[in-house]
């Protein structure tokens, strides 16, 4: 895609921290705005949205321990915004209608 013109937003090889930092840029739409609609085959830019939007309401989790690296840096992201941008999760989620996600029977369905 990205050969023939197309803009694509993809990095070979990053370390998972990128992963979610990219992942979090991908959910940040000028005017500190997020997406209103996610088509999101692997949870990943909802799971952000879900336990970032668990943050700003007290949620403790980002300071429980892991044994598992993405997960801690998937934390480490969220701890992040959340001191960077404070209720940046509860803006996105106020726009927010949901996720559309294509069955196998290539129905989409939107859950929110």
């Amino acid at each position: 895609m990205a050969v023939a013109g197309t803009p694509v937003f993809a990095h070979k090889g990053e370390t998972l921290e990128e992963y979610w930092d990219f992942t979090f840029a991908a959910l940040t739409h000028p005017g500190n705005k997020g997406p209103q609609l996610i088509v999101d085959d692997g949870g990943d830019a909802t799971l952000l949205i879900h336990k970032g939007y668990e943050l700003e309401n007290g949620d403790n989790w980002v300071n429980t321990p892991s044994d598992n690296h993405e997960v801690a840096s998937s934390r480490h992201c969220s701890s992040a915004v959340a001191k960077e941008r404070p209720g940046f999760w509860h803006s996105v989620v106020k726009d927010w209608k949901g996720v559309s996600e294509e069955t196998t029977t290539g129905v989409h369905r939107l859950y929110r």
